[in-house]
Formats: structure tokens, C-alpha cells, sequence
């Protein structure tokens, strides 16, 4: 017996053939990165939450790996909502995948402004 379910799905106006995605912050943070998860078998990309400038993020040490996982403060490090918003554009519906911008403004009014953006 063969079973024919569908991952396929859709949020607003954007399909998705599954929507097993990256989550925001890992291996998510470089052009390279998004690209290598554009080029496998997930449903699409999600960057790496952005802020309004580029940011270093804290200073080391900021993550621990630990046993059955690992605990972090990485303070948000990234290139920025232009180095993003630019990757998105330039990368929506590759592959017919999807690229789902996160943003990470350290304010309400930074969460707007990149917003405006958008």
C-alpha cells in the first residue's frame, strides 16, 4: 500500500512544496549558507534575523555545546537587513523555493523601519 501524503503547502500567495524550513540563526548567516539550503531538499530559506545595521553580536564565549544540545548568547550577529533584503530579492523562487526574510529590530521602531523597507 502506497501512501500519498503531500508536505506541500502555502502561506498567503507563496507555495511550498514542504514546509520543512532552516530555522533563523543557524547556518543561515552568509550568502553560501542560504544558498546550500536553496540547493537541497528543504521547502525554501529562512535568513538570518537581521537588524537594522550589521552587527558583531557578543564577545566569546557566547555558545557552549553541551551534551544533548547547546545553550547560547550570541547576541544576534548578522550582516545587516540590506545584505538580507538584497539576498531575498535577488533569490526569491529559486529553485521554486521560497526566501523568508526575518528581521530582529532591538526596538519597536527598528522592527518598523525595516519594515518600511521591505
Amino acid at each position: 500500500m502506497q501512501n500519498n501524503i503531500s508536505l506541500a503547502s502555502h502561506i498567503g500567495d507563496y507555495q511550498f512544496d514542504n514546509l520543512l524550513l532552516n530555522a533563523a540563526g543557524v547556518r543561515c548567516s552568509t550568502t553560501d549558507e542560504l544558498n546550500k539550503t536553496l540547493d537541497s531538499m528543504a521547502g525554501g530559506c529562512v535568513t538570518k534575523s537581521a537588524t537594522p545595521e550589521e552587527r558583531a553580536g557578543n564577545e566569546s564565549p557566547r555558545m557552549k555545546a553541551l551534551p544533548l544540545g547547546s545553550i547560547n548568547s550570541m547576541g544576534l550577529p548578522n550582516h545587516g537587513i540590506d545584505y538580507y533584503l538584497k539576498f531575498a530579492e535577488e533569490n526569491q523562487g529559486k529553485n521554486g523555493k521560497q526566501v523568508i526574510l526575518s528581521i530582529a529590530g532591538l526596538s519597536i521602531d527598528q522592527n518598523i523601519e525595516m519594515l518600511k523597507k521591505v
